[in-house]
């Protein structure tokens, strides 16, 4: 299917040579992709679709069958470059863009490869909390083994943390220079709490938008995400359940309740069909914010001293922080921090040597280790703020997933230094290198 090259790399291969082929047939023609991945779908595991990359993906068409006994294969050579490659209804946008969409396209997991990352979120990569989709998130990619040895400059756990202060999603510090963000009982802004890149998990295809404040406080309550008075930030420990210091969601519902009420001034001031033919349009919609306006002060008024006290005070929850890497001893130190973590495996035992070198040997460990490189990508791109190595295309899949869902806040290449041998590289192998790193 690929290169000789890691799995991310055939993978970003497939999706270059998908697009352009798309291209090429104006947008017309399905497309079918088949192949193996090198090294990683080539275990008994893979054995029941013929070590087909389709193992832990959805098919690119619904129309294999029919693509498999009529269709023409294509010489990728001849087909126009990705920048030439975007349609014309997305050119506005750039090519990062629509790089970004076709892998999302392509990056349709097998139900259980989302089963096997849905129990890592909920029971794996935190021993109190679940992974909290939705919210802002600091993925960092701390990528070392077969990099070194390839001759670039790799970056400790301690470098990429650092950054995750210059982020957007850093809104307050405390004196750890730990970040955290506010929580707004008046933040009427809408999250889209994706769980897969498709919809939720019962395969509905429709993801609800929630108020932002409402979102936090259900997480509070669903995943035990920290909410605590901005005062107390030097008394939070992301390896504690922090009770001492955790304000109870429950007592902040009224509040919401308060606040929706206060809100609803947004009524439409034109005219409806009914409010036209009653000749009272404007002054109905007035009437109305009158009304609503009136209730929230009445409710106002009920409030408990608690909720009122409540009501005053300006909270925070911490910046959930996410760290994948191939090094054993970076993830012990994460996990130690307290921070968000996958399960040690395959990526760590074969750091030294190399992952795909490894495999090409020992295809008993490609399932797994495939299992795990998805899984860190998936995480990594519902991150909105993203640190790695510009040269890992683990880390480049992530931002482009991050970036064409409206996730991304800010990207990070800790090896901007080396940025014109990547793209040379890139280049070579006819692999898109579109991102804007910082």
């Amino acid at each position: 299917m690929g290169i000789n090259g890691g799995f991310s790399a055939q993978f970003q291969l497939m999706a270059s040579e998908f697009a352009r082929a798309l291209a090429a047939s104006n947008f017309m023609i399905p497309i079918h992709v088949y192949g193996t991945i090198n090294g990683y779908s080539e275990g008994e595991e893979c054995k029941h679709v013929n070590y087909e990359w389709t193992c832990f993906f959805l098919p690119a068409s619904k129309c294999t069958k029919q693509l498999l006994s009529e269709g023409k294969e294509r010489n990728a050579g001849h087909l126009p470059p990705i920048d030439q490659s975007v349609p014309s209804r997305f050119k506005h946008l750039g090519t990062a863009f629509w790089w970004g969409a076709v892998q999302r396209y392509l990056f349709k997991l097998q139900p259980f490869v989302e089963e096997h990352i849905a129990h890592e979120a909920k029971f794996v990569m935190h021993p109190s909390f679940e992974f909290p989709f939705g919210l802002p998130i600091a993925g960092m990619h701390v990528r070392k083994g077969d990099k070194h040895i390839d001759g670039f400059v790799t970056h400790s756990f301690e470098e990429e943390l650092s950054l995750v202060r210059q982020s957007p999603d850093c809104e307050v510090m405390n004196s750890r220079q730990e970040c955290f963000i506010n929580v707004l009982l008046n933040d009427t802004r809408t999250v889209e709490p994706l769980v897969g890149f498709y919809g939720s998990s019962n395969g509905s295809n429709h993801v609800s938008l929630h108020n932002r404040a409402l979102y936090i406080i259900s997480s509070a309550l669903s995943r035990k995400t920290v909410i605590l008075r901005r005062s107390d930030i030097d008394k939070f420990n992301y390896s504690s359940s922090n009770e001492e210091i955790a304000v109870n969601p429950k007592k902040l519902l009224p509040l919401l309740r308060h606040h929706s009420l206060h809100n609803q001034h947004h009524f439409s001031r034109g005219s409806s069909i009914s409010e036209i033919a009653h000749g009272n349009g404007t002054l109905a919609s007035e009437a109305m914010m009158n009304e609503k306006q009136q209730q929230s002060r009445s409710n106002a008024k009920s409030l408990s001293p608690e909720e009122l006290s409540l009501l005053h005070d300006t909270y925070v929850i911490p910046l959930a922080i996410y760290v994948a890497s191939d090094d054993a001893n970076v993830l012990h130190t994460a996990s130690k921090h307290g921070y968000f973590t996958d399960a040690t495996g395959v990526s760590q035992q074969t750091a030294s040597n190399g992952m795909f070198k490894t495999l090409l040997s020992h295809h008993e460990f490609g399932f797994n280790a495939t299992l795990e490189i998805i899984t860190d990508i998936y995480f990594l791109a519902h991150s909105s703020t993203l640190l790695g190595m510009a040269a890992s295309q683990v880390f480049r899949t992530a931002v482009a997933l991050s970036n064409v869902t409206n996730t991304l806040h800010h990207a990070k290449a800790t090896d901007m230094n080396q940025i014109a041998r990547i793209k040379m590289l890139s280049l070579k192998y006819d692999v898109p290198f579109v991102e804007n790193f910082q």
